[in-house]
Order: C-alpha cells, then sequence, then structure tokens
C-alpha cells in the first residue's frame, strides 16, 4: 500500500506547492465557483482534519457528503471534531478488505479479518436514514480486526 504512510514521518524530500480546497475552488470570480459540489472524499492517511478546514467555505456553501478515511486511531478524534464543526453528522463504514465477489476474481484471501476504518458525512441540514452507526464523539473508535 504505497498511500498508506504518514508523509508527517518523513521530513526530507522535494518541496510541493499546497492550495487548500477553498482556494483552489472558490475563487473571487463567483462565476468560476463549481455549479454544485455533491460528494467529497478525502482519503490523506491522518491529515483529513486539515483538508477539512482548507476547505470550510466550500462545505458550507455546498454541503456535499463526505467519505472520509480513519484509519489511523491517533488522528481520528481531529477529524471528527472538524467534520462536526462545520455541521456533520458521521457515520461509520467499516467494510471488509476482501470481497470473494471481487471483479478481479481472486479467490485468495490475504487480508483475512481485516477492516478499513471510513467515515460517512451528512449535512445536518439533510434528513437521513443511515443503518451505519453514528459516530457517538471524537474519543470513540472502533475495532480495526472483524
Amino acid at each position: 500500500n504505497y498511500g498508506g504512510i504518514d508523509i508527517r514521518k518523513f521530513p526530507f524530500g522535494y518541496s510541493t506547492p499546497m492550495r487548500t480546497l477553498d482556494n483552489f475552488f472558490l475563487k473571487e470570480d463567483e462565476k468560476q465557483h463549481p455549479k454544485r459540489v455533491d460528494l467529497v472524499v478525502i482519503d490523506v492517511n491522518g491529515m483529513e482534519a486539515e483538508v477539512l478546514n482548507g476547505a470550510k467555505r466550500l462545505l458550507e456553501k455546498y454541503t456535499p457528503h463526505l467519505y472520509l478515511g480513519n484509519n489511523f486511531a491517533q488522528f481520528s478524534p481531529a477529524t471528527i471534531r472538524a467534520a462536526e464543526e462545520i455541521g456533520y453528522n458521521l457515520y461509520w463504514h467499516i467494510p471488509k478488505m476482501y470481497n470473494p465477489s471481487n471483479d478481479a476474481q481472486v479467490k485468495e484471501n490475504i487480508f483475512e479479518g481485516m477492516v478499513t476504518v471510513n467515515l460517512i458525512g451528512v449535512h445536518k441540514k439533510y434528513p437521513v436514514n443511515m443503518r451505519l452507526q453514528r459516530v457517538r464523539g471524537p474519543e470513540e473508535y472502533p475495532q480495526r480486526k472483524k
């Protein structure tokens, strides 16, 4: 899993320009703003709260649904707080890492008992009838093995 690393642990490398989603999408000229934003997917290995904080205006304006990677328990409270602060209810989505009905028809399950931990965010203004478990607070975190 080449993407499954915390880049904050690597102080060396090449500098890369960084922009917030607010800065990227919400230009001064409102004619350049997107017409709608329905879904935002964020999976940045423990930096989800930082992305949410850099997208506050975008999320408040469009109130899209959120799908957030949340595999680092130590960063989960900040992610939950950031989403709740901008008006989102959160629900746990914890799929198994192996599906026997996978498209590639791979029969060997090298992920026995493993899951990936994610959050689904729905803005409080939307009525929802979700079968998933609601997140009860920032300190809650599910087991990684099922």
